[in-house]
């Protein structure tokens, strides 16, 4: 009978292989979590920052914008409380809650620590519509990314990856990047490593100016990258009324419906807690893609 040279040998060894991946798959996972458990928060560019301020003037504020850096740029508090007051609304105390890069699972995250902090203060909440996980491998093995990626955040990362409005490989492909990300940190290479080859004494926490309730001027902090983005927005400022009339007209998003549900679901469960909550629609042209029709529906 032929026979390939070696492959008993294989065959003889492949049930030590298993039982040694099993073995160091259950090791390393059970480090990991133990080590994430006993690791404080990373400090978070604007998020830190941001809501340890807020966590101590809590009582100063009952209405709190949650977002993205749209939110963080575009909700000007002062604005927003001179505007209500002008519409004959109750006066409003605004703190800007806008978070560069903030996610679904993120956002879910902060929601819990505003709601935490706020107490019998908080009266309203204005949430927007978050920013879609990671596409890029590398995007899930920041120290930011790894702190939002233990088993309790499993849930609500795959609720947001198959709840977005996009075409299903991409969801496929996002999944697989959570999936990436999820190995990563429960095998413990990257906390390990730390530990064993730490680095320069870790940067002085984030700071940011506060004194205007949470917004940060564009034109005191601005970038090549806002600075991009603003003349994309200049160039293209004749698109809004175009893309708006296309809505009216009924356009087809893949899978809005799911998208919906998931920012419903969550507007419905602060209105629980007593709450006064909205979705906000950054008018922004990358964004006109989706948002608005989520605010229709």
């Amino acid at each position: 009978m032929f026979s390939v040279p070696g492959l008993r040998n294989i065959r003889q060894a492949m049930p030590f292989l298993v039982r040694f991946l099993l073995v160091f798959a259950t090791v390393s996972a059970g480090l990991s979590l133990y080590m994430r458990a006993r690791t404080p928060p990373p400090d978070m560019i604007v998020l830190t920052p941001k809501l340890a301020h807020y966590t101590a003037h809590a009582d100063q504020y009952d209405t709190v914008f949650i977002g993205t850096s749209r939110t963080l740029y575009h909700i000007v508090p002062e604005r927003v409380e001179r505007g209500a007051t002008e519409a004959g609304c109750p006066a409003f105390n605004v703190f800007n809650m806008g978070i560069h890069g903030l996610n679904g699972s993120e956002q879910d995250w902060l929601v819990a620590q505003v709601l935490a902090a706020g107490g019998d203060h908080l009266k309203n909440i204005i949430l927007e519509d978050p920013l879609p996980d990671a596409r890029k491998p590398g995007q899930v093995m920041t120290t930011r990314t790894r702190y939002f990626h233990g088993p309790s955040d499993y849930r609500p990362i795959l609720e947001s990856v198959w709840s977005f409005p996009e075409i299903l490989p991409k969801r496929l492909f996002r999944t697989g990047i959570f999936a990436y990300g999820v190995l990563y940190d429960l095998s413990g290479i990257g906390r390990v490593s730390e530990a064993l080859f730490p680095g320069p004494d870790p940067a002085e926490p984030s700071f940011m100016k506060l004194s205007e309730d949470g917004f940060e001027a564009l034109d005191e902090v601005t970038s090549d990258d806002i600075e991009a983005r603003r003349q994309d927005f200049l160039d293209r400022a004749d698109e809004f009324a175009d893309r708006v009339a296309v809505f009216d007209a009924g356009a087809s998003v893949p899978n809005l419906e799911a998208r919906v549900a998931y920012l419903h679901e969550r507007l419905t469960a602060l209105r629980a807690h007593g709450l006064t909550v909205a979705l906000y629609v950054s008018p922004d042209v990358m964004e006109l893609d989706r948002t608005p029709l989520v605010g229709i529906r």
